[in-house]
């Protein structure tokens, strides 16, 4: 549908699709459902970031 992939980055103390917590409480979307999924599905290319809880804004940009 897209020809970019979109990127979702969470903020301070946030956790990303590979983090465990992931999986019970999706970080987009926590109380609708899971918010990458349902981009997916639509057909976007997109994916969750997982960054150290406190890591930089160095390290969300890369």
């Amino acid at each position: 549908m897209s020809r970019f992939t979109y990127i979702f980055v969470h903020g301070l103390s946030g956790w990303g699709s590979y983090s465990a917590a992931y999986r019970w409480i999706p970080y987009w979307g926590m109380r609708n459902g899971d918010l990458i999924a349902f981009l997916r599905e639509k057909g976007f290319a997109c994916g969750a970031a997982s960054v150290a809880p406190k890591g930089s804004a160095w390290d969300r940009c890369l």
